[in-house]
């Protein structure tokens, strides 16, 4: 079945001696990664520092040409969205690196091959799949960073609003952070990550044919899960065990299951724990480990397995737990991070604010919330102060995630700076609101740009930010009688917990617009046109329930909409949030653009960095 298994780097991949190149068949899905899987990617790049590479999984592939002496022609049917990715990365590092105009021998070689990674003899290496104008965009991306295609493409329409040139400019944003936070310049930058990128590996799964290909594809997606860094962490806890005084197997097996109980069954957040609970507190109890300043993928097992050997029950110090003890702990303090709690009127505050911050997409700020936790009768910090603090961290969460200032791979090491500041200036109390606030207003972007930031299509770039972002601005209008659990869930037909209070766009999504629409637009170029300008922008969104319920009907559909007991669902809901809809008879691009504009102003007012 499996015609050629290699583990490859990528400037093996994309190899400049014996070029080949990759097609995504047009039966395959579109491109759909989005920003937290450019960001992971970028952040796993930067965060690696071995030099065989950050191992990025696998692809599979059908070699179409059967002639040996004839370049190989890849039909990718899985591996398409990280390849993709990988090339659109690529182009940005060049973008950067083609403006360095040294006649140095090296430079001039460095640009030569970075060209024939990406495009060889005018033709692109990567060949995207047709559908949703991926490959229009995607070769638009390739020629604007200045990479020598045969023939000029044409730029398509509303291509800034789609995932590939996002990714693309996202990609640029990211190399520029990166240098800033380096104190180098661009170019440094993308040299630096261009040689992560090139050392980076893939194996590649070569196939003679398509049933093979779909045969082992089907076997890959179903077989037993390989062992992870938490269960090798797991057994090593476990060996060791047994070769230590006043502890058993038994027990040191019953506290493991306590703590994966409490974790949950997600393994990113299992992951994400023991990298967290090192990164806050190895300086705080004596659990650094020589050589790893910052708990990442690639060293967990190393940190971990020597701890297990070295202080599996006795602490570095006497004032300082042995690694059970602390680990028990700390998987107390943070399932109480992870559990949703009732959003229910004046109760359980902090526990409702930790939740936010989780519905924020901000579990990076998790390592210093545990550390407050786990610190909070030595800082004397109340209740109060934990609140306090907590809802900080929710507003810079909104805040960073909709700039990306400071970027993902800044954030651990910038809460474990926070952590820092408050163990050498010993803060207590609310001088510890202080010293956290101090430091991230510092890196925090300025409200002009959190404003810009605000613009465009958000819903597309930051779903479920944007979802938090509307359920607390609605909030902020509730009273005790007209209190609404906005983040309920119930179950569907298919089992599945899904939000009673949803999304909705104003202006439908939907690919065909009826009548009402058309004429209510000023006819079908123009609403075509409004709906890929602004579809997903924050005016056209809104919060409402039984949002199935109104999908493509027209404005006035929508907004008179009721239930079967007469009960308002549409914007009629008595929502502050759909006031002005619920005001209006009509519904067109200035009305749209009019109600962006009043709502940024708002959310900038209600998550302020003070």
């Amino acid at each position: 079945m499996i015609k050629h298994v290699a583990d490859l780097p990528l400037s093996k991949v994309f190899d400049t001696d014996l070029p080949s190149y990759f097609i995504v068949p047009k039966y395959q899905r579109e491109y759909v990664w989005g920003q937290s899987d450019w960001d992971a990617l970028f952040d796993d790049l930067v965060e690696n520092e071995s030099n065989d590479g950050h191992f990025l999984g696998t692809f599979l592939a059908v070699n179409r040409e059967s002639a040996s002496h004839n370049a190989p022609r890849y039909d990718v049917i899985d591996g398409q969205q990280r390849l993709t990715t990988l090339s659109l990365l690529l182009a940005a590092t060049y973008r950067i690196i083609s403006t360095d105009e040294s006649q140095d021998e090296e430079a001039i070689v460095e640009r030569m091959l970075l060209r024939k990674m990406l495009v060889v003899d005018g033709t692109a290496r990567l060949s995207p799949q047709e559908s949703g104008l991926n490959r229009e965009d995607y070769l638009a991306v390739i020629h604007g960073a200045g990479l020598p295609l045969a023939s000029k493409p044409k730029t398509p329409k509303w291509m800034g609003n789609r995932r590939i040139e996002r990714a693309h400019r996202h990609f640029g944003k990211l190399l520029q952070a990166y240098a800033e936070r380096n104190e180098r310049d661009d170019l440094w930058a993308a040299r630096d990550i261009l040689g992560r990128v090139k050392r980076a590996v893939l194996v590649k799964l070569e196939v003679a044919t398509f049933s093979d290909a779909f045969k082992l594809f089907e076997s890959l997606n179903n077989r037993g899960k390989p062992l992870t860094p938490i269960d090798l962490i797991k057994n090593s806890l476990l060996a060791r065990a047994e070769r230590t005084d006043g502890v058993t197997l038994d027990s040191v097996y019953e506290d493991w299951t306590t703590w994966i109980e409490r974790l949950g069954d997600d393994y990113s957040t299992q992951e994400r724990f023991f990298r967290q609970f090192y990164n806050a507190m190895k300086d705080v109890w004596g659990f650094s480990v020589a050589g790893a300043p910052v708990a990442t993928r690639s060293n967990l097992i190393r940190i971990y397995e020597e701890h297990i050997n070295k202080r599996l029950t006795e602490a570095s110090d006497p004032e300082h737990p042995g690694l059970l003890a602390a680990l028990d702990d700390a998987t107390s303090q943070y399932e109480r991070l992870i559990t949703p709690a009732p959003d229910v009127w004046g109760v359980g505050e902090l526990d409702r604010a930790l939740s936010d911050l989780v519905r924020a997409e901000g579990t990076t700020a998790h390592v210093l919330m545990l550390y407050l936790l786990l610190k909070q009768e030595e800082r004397q910090l109340s209740d109060d102060a934990l609140l306090k603090l907590a809802r900080l961290l929710v507003v810079f969460s909104v805040r960073r995630n909709m700039t990306n200032q400071p970027p993902t791979y800044e954030l651990q090491r910038l809460f474990m700076e926070v952590i820092s500041d408050i163990e050498r200036q010993d803060a207590k109390g609310d001088r510890v609101h202080d010293v956290v606030l101090d430091r991230l207003r510092s890196r925090s972007a300025h409200d002009a740009d959190f404003a810009r930031s605000l613009h465009g299509p958000i819903y597309d770039d930051h779903a479920n930010v944007a979802r938090f972002i509307l359920v607390q601005l609605a909030k902020e209008g509730m009273t005790k009688e007209t209190w609404q659990d906005l983040w309920a869930r119930d179950e569907n037909r298919a089992g599945t917990a899904t939000y009673r209070w949803t999304i909705e766009h104003v202006l439908p999504q939907t690919e065909h617009l009826n009548d009402d629409w058309v004429k209510m637009l000023g006819g079908a170029e123009a609403a075509a046109a409004t709906q890929q300008a602004h579809v997903h922008e924050l005016g056209n969104l809104t919060i409402t329930g039984f949002n199935s319920s109104l999908g493509k009907k027209s404005f006035l559909e929508k907004r008179n909409r009721t239930n079967e007991d007469g009960h308002p669902i549409g914007y009629l809901n008595g929502l502050n949030l759909n006031a002005e809809l619920a005001a209006r008879a009509s519904w067109d691009e200035e009305a749209l653009t009019q109600r962006t504009a009043a709502l940024v102003q708002w959310i900038v007012r209600s998550f302020p960095l003070n």
